[in-house]
This record gives structure tokens, C-alpha cells and sequence, in this order.
């Protein structure tokens, strides 16, 4: 007798669950193998994942035992052997009943994983409220439809046992529909909120399409779930036929259970395909493709290129062509440990190994690198310690810890000086005292403010200090950071609508200031709405003011009376991610913009520091020494290079709260300071007041760092002729030193978006004029202007390009000056400097920096390029020219001329000012080929408009110089 086969869609039940579980397999295996990678501890979207994870292995567990034992996938009719039709249905509702519970869980795990991600991915931006909102609306979902879920029927039972008694209050197919439905509507805006944040990204097209389409990918899950609910609104829990009925619903939540998991960790897996196609341990970079700078740029990086490397060059030993590489700071991700610690281990052994940049003419050649390393033997251990650890800086832990604790390579507290000491009263701390004080204050600012250091985000904390020098200055940014806030250090010379851009713009919840700042800070407070109770008072020398005001000292005794404060615990890479400081740029252009500055770019920026001053300091015997503390804390130069850098070494920094000649020399010859951090105006001053300087002992004097603007040979000579026995040198991004002379002196141009030091010379490698080497873990490029190829020869000048664990995370709320000064290339992040440099060889046949000027300052004159700071150089050498500034003016001939204007000496006499201009021109005319001349002539003003680090604001010269032809027009 014939038998009709019976009518089955199991084999779609199998499919769709095995298949999609082996993806979900091959995700989370990818996601965690990437996280082993690249060593990032495991976080929230972790976790979540996992969690998704677990569902779907339960729910690969239920489906068998569903098919099998409860004969899902036939109709009720063709199932024998497995009990009668009513025990059937009970055992099908009773499975239903367990797995729409896992179904929910497993949904609510995808969107807690990828909120997570969003919140650790943009958690500078403006999304950080919808992520919250969404985050709420998907903990209200899962709780709503759990206890609908379970509590579908009363009894409870009732729901699988109609024989139980009671009632259902909700019908099935209402239930599954709207609970979907409100899952669907979650998902479609949790998939669309993170498009336009991407869209902002600095990153090529093709990338940004490629990590919107890993988002969009939920589209398919949100597909899943519509045939979940159109098949709802057909589904009868009343019929008989449920094992056929229930099928269509079962495979679309099969599928969609186990393709959430895929969902969650689409963003992550990059690092692990990455390895597994080229056997290659990778950095965890996001969107590290190809560049956005130009169409040239694609050009490969193995040929015709200029690279400056970082590491020592002894001829002695074997050339090697390694190069060294960190992941970016932003990303929180690291480089390989092996290749930088076998390095450092040849200089702790004295075996120095020359570090040779790309090859260039198509390989028959080889460009050698300067290094503070070159020929010197590293025996300390400390420095060991350092170097060692600047192949990898730390990424999870904060600037607080970083700063407290000897376990990162700085000079151990018991040999350390106090770490500041005021110049006009000698009052001083220790470093434990100074450690103790600062905590003190973050228990009294937690208990004020409602701070913790394990609750809010650091956007939720963020404290200004806008106050001349003080001693307590480092001890604020202390005790904000181990709060987990965030600094923003403003200008002692900002006006109240300064200071209100500045607290407006970057949410400042409380503010420290000094007596001589109160009227300023309280107006622009009030204009923000910080009330008066959060301005607090640091004192200052002399200032015996009895205000209305809490103190830092009274902080201090509030604080000691409170319980301690509970640890940080931070998350792998979260101190790549999180601002430290929000430091203002200048603002040559425009309202200044806020850098964010992050935690390891603060030390990763003190390592390369340390280990490169560690080498010159441990031949010339110097364990620590007293610096000058003179410049402004609040810009980047004395807040990283003074107050982080050399406090770090053990240093003492000796604090003015202003720069003042007289008292300076005073402190100098007080507390026999080695180390003087000055900008160029302050040379300037040293030049101008030999009689003055003659009165006091400066013999303790090493090193004069100079930084801020340029420092021309000419007035290096002049410092030269009028003391014999000074060391001069000249640096880029960082100080520079010299063996010429005894004492050094050191010029950088600082970056604040490089946080801060780029390169620098060693005492044993000079070369006057040049800007010296890079520091370790370092790359920098140079670009022609014209054509944006990468130049391969020497003495080509082009635009400086600029790779380093310190480069900033970008400007906050500026997604357009980011991508304009931030760029990607194939390697990583570089970061476009805006200054015209050129690559020359030494005398020691190593590759030296020489900084020509900044690119929008350049003067054009008839096509020759005129560098305004290279005319300052020579015109500061004048007798009669006490500062200087050199601008372009218009001409018909020429397209544009320079012009000066020039501050006179006392040397003028009563002398016209005719007579001191032609003076001026002519010694102008006598050195420099004549399209430098001063066709624009010269004018004398009172003072040169500068920023406060000392930076020439040439744009308010230029306005003064358009209002001046629109006057003469209209006389005309």
C-alpha cells in the first residue's frame, strides 16, 4: 500500500539555526581573539556580547530537543510515538514559553553591546544623550516584556497547561506583535544614530562606507524581526496545528537570536582578520586607510621617501632598517614591544645600532638619523626602565597615577626634590606632601562639587584654573584628575569675554583663580553661571587679601577631615580615550580652539622627554636640578615641559608667578637654577640689560630651553659675542641643546597639538640653525606645497607632517578643523604642522629638522618665498630694535613686500625716526638678497601684539596695517 510522504519543514528549522549559530561562533571567536590581540581588557559591549552569545547556545539547545521530542516543524497529525495531541501541545507551549524568554534576553544583550560601543566610540560627541535615552528605553523594554512574558497567563502554568485553570489576559498574537514591534522601532534608531557622527570622521570615503555598512548591518536583523511579526499577526495559539504553525516564527528568531551576536561584533573583528590573512600581529586602529590629504598621496611609502628616525647611529656598529611604530594614542592601541627592547637593551650594554630612514634614488642610498643616543653608553637603570616602557606607554591609567607612582620609570621619590618651591617666599612642599595635599583637595572637591571618581563622565567635570604661577597650580590638576575630571587651564592675560569663551565652551563646573584674577573670573563665572561658592582662591606671594572666599588651603584642612576617596579603576585603553586637559590654541584666527589633550598623550610625551634628556644628564653627572618656572602653566609649554616633564625627572621647578627680569636673576642666583625655560622676548631682555644681568651670580646656569617662536643665528650670535661660554642651540616642538658653549640654550615651536615635543639636537650632535632630531617613537614626513608628493632630497623645503603616541585627539566640537589639521594615510595619523621645513645633513652626517617659517606666513615676493622669522632673526641683532615683527604688505610690482614693525631701544637716542628707519633698512640691505628687503617699510610701535606663550599674533598687524591703506584711500 502506497504512503503519502508526510509534509515537514524541519529541515528549515535546521538550517536556519545551525547555520546562523556558526556565524555567531565565528564572530565572537573573532572578537575575542581580536581583543587578545591587541590586549584590550574586556568592557561593557564585551560582555554583552558574550551574554548575546550565551542565548543563542541555549537557544541551540532548545531547537533540537523542540524538533525531536516536541515535533516542531510537522503537522500535529504526523507526529506519533511522542504522546497524545493534548500532551503534544503542552510540551510545544512549555518550550515557546522558555525560549520567547531567551529570544528577549539575547535581543536586549545586541542592544546593550552596541549602545556600549557607541558610548566608548563617541563619547566626546553630541550623542551622548541619545545613547542614554536609548539605553533607558531598551532596560524599560526587556523589563516590560520579562514580566509579560512570565506573567502572560495566571496561573502561570496556565499559558502551556490549559487544564491548569485560569485565564490568559493577553492574546498571544497581540503580545508577540507589539513587544516586536517596539523591538524593530529600538533597533531602525539604534542603527541610524551613529551615521552622521561617521560621516564627521576624518577618514577616506570608501572607509567611512565600509564602517557604516558594519552598522547597517542590523537592517537584517530589523528584516527578521518584520517576518516575526507579519507571521504574528497570522499566529493562532488556540489551533491544534501549533508545531506547524509556530514554524515560520521559530526560524526568524533563530535566525535572528544568533545574527545579533554577528551584529555586536562586526566593529570589533578587524584586528583578528587582519592577523589570520597576514600572520601579522596588528594594531587595534580604526579606519587606518588610506589617506585624505590628496590625490598623490597614495604613493607607497617603500620608495622615494625621507624618514626621520628616532634611535642612535653609530657608525661603529651595523646599519639596521627597522622602524618603530605605535598605534595611535586615540585608539588606545600598542605596538610591538620586541623590537624597541632589544634596542634599548644594546644601549643599556653600550652597543649602539645605527637606525637608518627609507632608501631613497631607488634604493642606492640611505639617509643616517641623529639620535640623543649616538655613542653614549646607557648603564641607568632608571632610563632602562623608561625607555622600555615608551615603546608601549601605559594606555590605562591616569595622569594621577602616572605622576604618584615610581613604577613607570621616574626618579624615585625618596631622591627627588620638592617639586615646587616659590622664588619670592622659598614656601615648598616635599613630594609626599605635595601628593597628600592634592588628595586632600579631591575629597573636599568631591564632597562640594558631588564629584566621583567612579561615577559621571569626565564631561561632567571639568574644573578651570585661570590664575598666574603658584605652587598649587600642579596640585588643582592632581585632585581633578584623581577625580576622573578634566583640566582646562586658562590664560592669566584673558580678558572676562576671554575667559567666558573659554568657560562657556568647554562646560566648566568650578574654577580656581588668585586675588589679582577675582573681578575677571567672577565676571565671566557669572556669565556662564558657575555660582561664587565654586571660585576658589590659590594664593599668591604678598597677597594677604582676607576674601570671601574658600581657599586652596582651606580645601586642604576640609579634605583632611574626609574619608579617603574609592581608587580608579579604568578600563583597557580608556586612558588613550579620555581627555586630561582641554588647552586653548592661541586663537591667531578666530575664537581659539579647544585641543583635547588625552592621558597618554601627557605621558607618552614625558617618556620620550626622559629618555632623551636621560643621556646628557647621566654623562654630565646631573641627577636633579633646580629649573625656572617663569612661563605661563596655562599653555602647554609650562604646563607639560615645566610642571609634568621635569618633576617627573625629580626636578624642582622654582615658581614666578610672572615673568619679571630682575627677580628671575634674583631666583636664579638664589636657588642656583641650572635649567631656565625662557621663550625668545626674554633673550631678547637678556641681550639689551648686560649691566643688569652682570649683577648677579648666574654660574649655575646649564641650560636655556627657549620655545614658543624662532630663534634667528643672529641673535644667537649676539648671545654669543656678549657671553662667551653660553651654549646655543635651536630645536622644533621641543627644547634643543648645545655643546658650543656653557650653557645651552634650547628653542622649540611648540605644538600644542603634537602635546608637545617633536624633535630636539643632542649636545653631541650640533648643528646651529637646525631644529635637531626626532624624539623616540617619532615619525615625521615632509610634503611638497605645490604638488603634495613626498620630498626625497635634501634642502627641499615642504610642509612637515608629524606621526607620535603624543598627537592630541583632535579639537573638541570641531569636526572641521580636526580633519583639516588631522589626516589618514595607510600608516596611521599624521597631523598636517602648517610649518615649511627642510631636511639637511649635519656635520655629523646625521638628518637635521631646519624649521623654515609657518605656511600662511610666508611672503611671496616677485615667486621667492621671504620667511617673516628669518627677517626678525636678523633685525634683533640691531642695536637700535628691541622686538620685531615682520608682515606682507601689498605692491604692484611684486605682489607683496615685507614690512616691519620695530619696538626701539634705548641705543636710539633722540635720534629721528627717519634716521633709525633708514638705519634699520640698511642693515637689512646690507646681509639679505633684496627681495627680502623692506619694501613695505618700516613702522615703530609701542609693543609687538603677542600670546601669551610669546607667540608674535602677526593678524592683529596685519588688520592694523588694512585699516591703515583704507584710511589713506579715503583721504585720497
Amino acid at each position: 500500500m502506497e504512503t503519502t510522504p508526510r509534509e515537514s519543514k524541519q529541515i528549515d528549522l535546521w538550517i536556519s539555526e545551525f547555520v546562523t549559530f556558526g556565524a555567531a561562533t565565528v564572530f565572537i571567536g573573532l572578537r575575542l581573539l581580536s581583543r587578545r590581540l591587541t590586549r584590550v581588557e574586556f568592557w561593557w559591549d564585551d560582555w554583552f556580547a558574550i551574554g548575546c552569545y550565551c542565548v543563542a547556545i541555549a537557544w541551540v539547545v532548545i531547537i533540537p530537543i523542540w524538533i525531536k521530542d516536541a515535533g516542531l516543524g510537522l503537522h500535529i497529525n504526523d507526529i506519533h510515538g511522542r504522546g497524545t495531541k493534548a500532551e503534544i501541545l503542552i510540551h510545544n507551549s512549555l518550550i515557546l514559553y522558555v525560549a520567547e524568554l531567551f529570544y528577549a534576553t539575547a535581543l536586549f544583550c545586541a542592544k546593550g553591546s552596541i549602545l556600549s560601543f557607541y558610548w566608548r566610540m563617541f563619547r566626546v560627541t553630541n550623542i551622548k544623550l541619545p545613547i542614554q535615552i536609548l539605553a533607558c528605553c531598551s532596560l524599560i523594554w526587556i523589563i516590560i516584556r520579562t514580566f509579560m512574558g512570565i506573567f502572560h497567563c495566571i496561573p502561570v502554568q496556565r499559558f502551556w497547561d490549559p487544564s491548569a485553570g485560569g485565564s490568559c489576559a493577553i492574546e498571544d498574537k497581540k503580545f508577540f506583535f507589539g513587544t516586536i514591534l517596539v523591538h524593530v522601532m529600538l533597533d531602525i534608531a539604534i542603527i541610524a544614530l551613529p551615521i552622521l557622527q561617521i560621516r564627521k570622521l576624518q577618514l577616506p570615503v570608501f572607509q567611512k562606507i565600509g564602517i557604516m555598512l558594519m552598522f547597517v548591518f542590523g537592517i537584517v536583523i530589523c528584516a527578521s524581526a518584520m517576518v516575526i511579526i507579519v507571521a504574528s499577526t497570522q499566529f493562532d495559539a488556540t489551533s491544534e496545528d501549533l508545531t506547524w504553525n509556530l514554524v515560520t516564527i521559530v526560524v526568524w528568531a533563530s535566525v535572528e537570536v544568533n545574527l545579533v551576536t554577528v551584529s555586536t561584533c562586526l566593529p570589533t573583528v578587524r584586528p583578528a582578520i587582519l592577523y589570520l590573512f597576514t600572520c601579522t600581529n596588528p594594531t587595534s586602529t580604526i579606519g587606518s586607510g588610506s589617506n585624505s590629504y590628496g590625490p598623490s598621496y597614495g604613493r607607497s611609502q617603500t620608495k622615494n621617501t625621507i624618514r626621520l628616525s628616532t634611535l642612535p647611529n653609530n657608525k661603529d656598529n651595523d646599519e639596521s632598517s627597522s622602524t618603530h611604530q605605535l598605534a595611535d594614542s586615540d585608539q588606545g592601541g600598542r605596538g610591538s614591544l620586541s623590537d624597541f627592547e632589544s634596542h634599548a637593551m644594546d644601549r643599556y650594554r653600550g652597543n649602539v645600532s645605527t637606525v637608518t630612514g627609507r632608501a631613497h634614488d631607488h634604493g642606492s642610498e640611505e639617509f643616517n638619523t641623529g639620535s640623543p643616543f649616538g655613542g653614549i653608553m646607557v648603564k641607568n637603570e632608571t632610563t632602562v626602565q623608561t625607555a622600555l616602557i615608551l615603546a608601549d606607554p601605559p594606555d590605562s591609567i591616569s595622569l594621577h597615577e602616572f605622576m604618584t607612582s615610581e613604577a613607570y620609570g621616574r626618579l624615585p621619590i625618596a631622591k627627588s626634590r620638592n617639586p615646587f618651591t616659590c622664588g619670592i617666599t622659598g614656601k615648598t612642599y616635599s613630594v609626599i606632601e605635595a601628593h597628600q595635599r592634592a588628595d586632600f583637595v579631591a575629597r573636599a572637591l568631591a564632597k562640594r562639587l558631588d564629584f566621583s571618581p567612579k561615577e559621571g563622565v569626565e564631561w561632567d567635570k571639568v574644573v578651570s584654573i585661570f590664575s598666574v604661577n603658584t605652587i598649587d597650580n600642579f596640585a588643582v590638576t592632581q585632585a581633578v584628575h584623581r577625580l576622573n575630571g578634566i583640566i582646562t587651564p586658562a590664560s592669566a592675560a584673558h580678558t572676562a569675554s576671554d575667559l567666558e569663551h573659554q568657560l562657556r565652551s568647554s562646560g566648566v563646573k568650578a574654577l580656581f583663580t588668585c586675588a589679582s584674577r577675582l573681578d575677571i573670573a567672577i565676571k565671566a563665572a557669572k556669565a556662564v553661571g558657575i555660582p561664587q561658592d565654586r571660585i576658589f582662591i590659590l594664593a599668591t606671594p604678598g597677597d594677604n587679601s582676607k576674601l570671601p572666599f574658600t581657599t586652596f588651603d582651606d580645601l586642604v584642612k576640609e579634605g583632611a577631615t574626609l574619608p579617603e576617596l574609592e581608587p580608579l579603576v579604568w578600563v583597557k585603553g580608556q586612558g588613550a580615550r579620555q581627555v586630561a586637559f582641554l588647552c586653548y590654541s592661541s586663537g591667531t584666527s578666530g575664537l581659539p580652539k579647544a585641543v583635547m589633550i588625552s592621558h597618554r598623550n601627557i605621558i607618552a610625551n614625558v617618556l620620550q622627554l626622559t629618555t632623551y634628556e636621560s643621556v646628557s644628564r647621566q654623562k654630565d653627572g646631573i641627577e636633579t636640578q633646580a629649573c625656572l618656572g617663569a612661563l605661563p602653566f596655562s599653555h602647554i609649554y609650562g604646563l607639560l615641559i615645566i610642571s609634568f616633564a621635569s618633576t617627573f625627572r625629580g626636578d624642582e621647578v622654582v615658581v614666578l608667578p610672572e615673568f619679571d627680569l630682575e627677580k628671575a636673576l634674583v631666583a636664579v642666583q638664589t636657588y642656583k637654577i641650572a635649567h631656565m625655560f625662557v621663550v625668545p622676548p626674554i633673550i631678547i631682555r637678556i641681550i639689551h640689560n648686560k649691566a643688569l644681568c652682570s649683577k648677579y651670580d648666574l654660574s649655575s646656569v646649564r641650560w636655556l630651553y627657549t620655545g614658543a617662536a624662532p630663534l634667528g643665528s643672529e641673535v644667537v650670535e649676539e648671545v654669543k659675542r656678549q657671553y662667551p661660554k653660553w651654549r646655543v642651540g635651536q630645536g622644533y616642538g621641543i627644547p634643543l641643546k648645545s655643546q658650543l658653549y656653557s650653557w645651552i640654550m634650547l628653542t622649540w615651536v611648540g605644538l600644542t597639538e603634537t602635546c608637545t615635543v617633536v624633535c630636539t639636537t643632542s649636545e653631541d650632535d650640533i648643528d646651529i640653525g637646525s631644529s635637531g632630531s626626532l624624539v623616540p617613537s617619532t615619525k615625521a614626513m615632509i610634503i611638497d606645497i605645490e604638488t603634495g608628493e613626498e620630498i626625497t632630497e635634501y634642502n627641499k623645503p615642504g610642509e612637515l607632517l608629524v606621526q607620535t603616541p603624543s598627537l592630541v585627539l583632535g579639537y573638541m566640537n570641531n569636526e572641521r578643523a580636526t580633519s583639516e589639521t588631522f589626516i589618514w594615510r595607510k600608516d596611521g595619523r599624521w597631523i598636517r604642522t602648517g610649518d615649511e621645513v627642510l631636511i639637511r645633513l649635519a656635520p655629523s652626517g646625521n638628518e637635521h629638522l631646519v624649521v623654515v617659517d609657518r605656511l600662511k606666513e610666508l611672503i611671496k615676493v616677485n615667486g621667492h618665498q621671504v620667511a617673516p622669522a628669518e627677517l626678525e632673526a636678523h633685525l634683533l641683532s640691531h642695536p637700535y630694535v628691541s622686538d620685531c615683527a615682520v608682515i606682507q604688505t601689498p605692491n604692484d610690482k611684486a605682489g607683496e613686500v615685507p614690512k616691519a614693525y620695530i619696538v626701539k631701544s634705548n641705543a636710539c637716542g633722540g635720534q629721528s625716526d627717519d634716521v633709525v628707519a633708514r638705519a634699520i633698512c640698511k642693515h637689512v640691505e646690507d646681509h639679505k638678497q633684496r627681495y627680502k628687503w623692506l619694501g613695505g617699510g618700516v613702522e615703530f610701535i609701542e609693543t609687538i601684539p603677542k600670546s601669551p606663550s610669546g607667540k608674535i599674533l602677526r593678524r592683529l598687524l596685519r588688520d592694523k596695517e588694512k585699516e591703515a591703506r583704507k584710511s589713506l584711500v579715503a583721504k585720497l
